[in-house]
């Protein structure tokens, strides 16, 4: 299980390493965590949930009127010409690109997770690349990703709504930016969880960041499920062999855009299922209350 905690306080993340605790089997969470706030996140590691240490994650990211200003500058000058070309030959010699950089910080942990999985996650039986703030473990979610990883070595996770949907804003509007020829259609593909093993993870990130090696925008952009959906559907993973799975499915429920889910002491059901993953919990009403009071180390 790897996540990136980029926050300045623990608080966002608690529930959900409080929830993986308490389902946990034998799985292991790795957080990347920056390297000047490891301090803040020692207090959630232990023996099955571990600290890993990157760098500061967005330098060039339009945070702050100086960083915009200095943005502007690059691209005024036409500097950011050169980092498509610069990431190609970056991401050929196995070193971190920088057009992630530029983006939002969840584009630029792709690096990180690919690093991870290449030295230390290798023989993993799988590997779930998650979101962390909006993430919740309902139940035993080791068996469901066993069964999953048994049928196929990479799944990704559909919305219940189609690419180009009015609430569509970071698949198909995304995709453009990469490649603006782009014209397939179906359902939006959620870059916050992944499922595969280790191999074909490590391919699929690697492609992940080819993908990305573009042109800088002024501001920064959510590209980073752009390039999945663009890779998905243009056919750039068919050799891994990927599953879409439907919401619910999989072991996994993105629950952003669902509207006919309830919510009870456990958790959230949905379909007549009760998935052991949500994503986007806290879209649901009730359902944050929910996992506090069965979860929470303070209850």
């Amino acid at each position: 299980m790897v996540g990136l905690a980029r926050y300045s306080t623990i608080e966002p993340v608690r529930l959900f390493v409080d929830s993986f605790i308490a389902n946990r089997r034998s799985a292991e969470l790795y957080l990347l965590v920056e390297r000047s706030r490891i301090a803040v996140w020692r207090p959630l590691e232990s023996s099955s949930v571990h600290l890993v240490p990157i760098r500061r994650l967005w330098p060039l990211e339009t945070e702050t009127r100086m960083q915009y200003r200095f943005r502007r500058l690059l691209d005024i000058v036409r500097l950011l010409d050169l980092v498509p070309p610069l990431d190609r030959l970056l991401l050929a010699t196995g070193r971190r690109p920088l057009a992630p950089l530029f983006e939002q910080p969840h584009v630029a942990r792709l690096w990180y997770e690919l690093r991870l999985v290449r030295r230390e996650l290798a023989n993993a039986p799988w590997i779930f690349l998650t979101d962390v703030r909006d993430v919740v473990f309902q139940g035993a979610f080791e068996s469901a990703f066993d069964e999953a990883v048994a049928q196929a070595p990479l799944h990704v996770y559909e919305e219940p709504i189609g690419l180009g949907h009015d609430d569509d804003l970071a698949g198909l509007p995304q995709v453009a930016v990469l490649d603006p020829s782009f014209a397939a259609s179906g359902p939006v593909l959620c870059v916050g969880t992944v499922l595969g093993r280790p191999r074909a993870l490590a391919v699929f990130l690697e492609r992940m960041l080819r993908a990305l090696t573009v042109r800088p925008g002024r501001y920064p952009r959510t590209l980073d499920q752009g390039a999945l959906n663009l890779l998905y559907y243009a056919g750039g993973l068919a050799d891994l062999q990927p599953v879409a799975e439907a919401p619910g499915s999989g072991g996994v429920l993105t629950a952003g855009f669902v509207t006919d889910a309830s919510v009870d002491a456990d958790g959230i059901h949905w379909g007549g299922s009760f998935p052991a993953v949500v994503h986007q919990y806290d879209r649901l009403s009730g359902a944050r209350e929910a996992y506090e009071a069965r979860f929470s180390r303070r209850k």
